[in-house]
Formats: C-alpha cells, structure tokens, sequence
C-alpha cells in the first residue's frame, strides 16, 4: 500500500508551465467538489482551462506554486495574485485557490503550501493578504483556523 509522505517530505516550489496538466487536474477536482464545474470530464475542462493556467504562469501578478513528492508527483497547488490597494496605499495578496489531493489532505501539505506562499509574498514587501472561502465547507472552516484568518468582510460577486 502506497501511503502519502508527511508534508516535511513533501517539496514547494514555483509552478512551471510542465506543471500546468497536473494543475488543471487538480483545479478540476476542486471545481467538481464545489459542484461549480459545467464540464463532466478532465479532456472537456482542459479545453476551457488549460490555456488560463498558462497565462497565470505567464503573469506577473500571479504566482502558482505546486506541493511535489519526492517521487515527482505533484499532489496540491496554490494560486495567488497581487493587486494595488488604494485604501492600504499598497500591494495585497489574494489567495485566489488552494488544493490539495483527497489522499494527501490531513497530512499539513495545505498548510506548507500557506507558509511557502506567504513567504514568497513578504520577499515583495506585501503585508496583507485577502483569502477568500466558502466556510460552507467543513475542511475550509478548519484550515482558515489553522492558519489564523481574521474576518474582515464577506466579497459578493457578481457575473457581468
């Protein structure tokens, strides 16, 4: 039997644009979990998100960094992305989306994955960071605790 790593033997680095079916992949599953996903299979959701995740790699606003085994296989991803506030005359971080794998999840990867991210942000000097999520969900509830989120406001949006 196959058993996930611990997260100390679980690497984070940056995404590079080889990473991008591994990410859609994983994208695919948070979307399908969240039942926010009109494709009902991987080739269909690839063909809609494929090339938004190469051009996240591409951007830079965005930075995407991937939790990988040491056997290669990446098992979560993190997204975020940089926004100039004018009422914090500055930068701030926007955790855009964070997964990790079923079989990988309890093991603090979700976690690394929230340091590594955070650290990556204070080297470029941004102080806050905006996390948006949907407590209706019992793990999101537990890892906003964990990496000690304080209620600001809720975000409302709205297709245009």
């Amino acid at each position: 039997m196959n058993i996930p790593e611990r997260s100390e033997s679980i690497n984070i680095r940056k995404a590079q644009v080889n990473d991008v079916e591994f990410i859609c992949e994983l994208l695919f599953g948070l979307k399908s979990m969240y039942a926010s996903c009109t494709e009902t299979s991987l080739d269909a959701f690839s063909k809609n998100y494929m090339a938004a995740i190469e051009q996240a790699l591409k951007s830079p606003t965005n930075s995407i960094w991937v939790a990988q085994t040491p056997g290669g296989e990446i098992v979560g991803f993190i997204s975020m992305t940089r926004r100039l506030v004018l009422r914090l005359a500055g930068e701030v971080g926007v955790l855009e989306e964070i997964f990790v794998r079923q079989d990988y999840r309890r093991r603090g990867v979700g976690y690394k994955l929230w340091q590594y991210a955070i650290e990556e942000l204070r080297k470029q000097r941004i102080k806050t960071v905006e996390v948006v999520s949907s407590l209706a969900h019992p793990g999101q509830r537990q890892f906003v605790r964990k990496i000690g989120l304080e209620w600001y406001s809720n975000i409302h949006r709205v297709q245009i």
